[in-house]
């Protein structure tokens, strides 16, 4: 059952990481410029605009300047990622259960082996959700954006 997970993962990461790229260089390609100090252009001096190519043009650039692999830049870092994220997730999960449960038995006077509480559930799991995200899956975000930021690399 976990090779099917981890397989069923991959699949859908490597499913999704052109469209992550698309969405990125996309983003990056019409987001504004931020103002120079030069001075302004003689009006007789004619400007010319580019429009935005649009996902799918954007797509057919990449493909032609770095080929079709570009697509896929960052999948190393995602990959890299995912084990230690999920282990850091479950690992991190049964601590905070075990010891939200006893402070929250010894608090309720209950017996120490009492199955824990919805809410000690509830919270052990945004403790390890937030202990992934700290330790993991922010550096691996950030290295998978540098990645598909990169031109011709």
């Amino acid at each position: 059952p976990s090779s099917s997970g981890g397989g069923g993962g991959g699949h859908a990461q490597v499913r999704r990481a052109a469209f992550s790229t698309l969405s990125l260089r996309y983003r990056r390609s019409v987001s504004t410029t931020p103002p120079t100090a030069s001075p302004a252009p003689p009006a007789s001096h004619v400007q010319t605009v580019v429009a935005p190519l649009g996902p799918f043009g954007t797509a057919r650039r990449i493909v032609q300047r770095e080929g079709p692999m570009a697509l896929y830049k960052g999948l190393t870092a995602v990959y890299t990622g995912i084990v230690p994220k999920m282990a850091i997730r479950f690992v991190s999960f049964e601590y905070y259960r075990d010891k939200l449960s006893g402070f929250y038995n010894s608090y309720n006077a209950l017996p120490p082996h009492s199955p824990p509480a919805p809410s000690v559930t509830f919270l052990a799991g945004l403790a390890s959700g937030l202990t992934e995200a700290v330790a993991i899956v922010t550096p691996a975000e950030v290295c998978k954006i540098r990645m598909q930021s990169q031109y011709h690399s």
